[in-house]
């Protein structure tokens, strides 16, 4: 029975210890993650991320890439946006954008901005 016991416990320890690595957005809310990094995509804004200045196409990719990378951290869209907007490895410093015509601001607040938009245009 201890054997048993044994085995179980540590199936059920493995499977405990897998779900935080799976954790992501909810399947019902995903479209806003897809928005953000189409957003991004499709502006004519350059983003200054660590003194790169990276195109709306190679912001979406490198924005993509920092989401697989806290995937498991991430489960809502404020989540998305403060580990790919908002992480710098310099503490204090904030990543900028810059949109033709327009005073640079933190990508951070562009993105929440973009959000609640988009938030607000589905629910009419």
């Amino acid at each position: 029975m201890e054997n048993i016991l044994k085995k179980f416990g540590f199936l059920f320890l493995l499977f405990a210890v897998q779900l935080p690595a799976t954790a992501d957005v909810a399947s019902n809310k995903r479209h806003e993650i897809q928005y953000l990094v189409s957003y991004v995509r499709d502006s004519a804004c350059v983003i200054d991320s660590e003194g790169e200045a990276l195109s709306g196409l190679f912001a979406s990719a490198h924005i993509q890439q920092l989401y697989e990378r806290y995937r498991r951290d991430i489960s809502t869209a404020e989540n998305f946006i403060e580990y790919t907007a908002a992480k710098s490895s310099v503490p204090g410093k904030y990543s900028m954008v810059s949109c033709p015509g327009k005073t640079p601001v933190r990508t951070i607040d562009w993105l929440k901005r973009a959000l609640d938009v988009y938030r607000l245009q589905r629910r009419f």
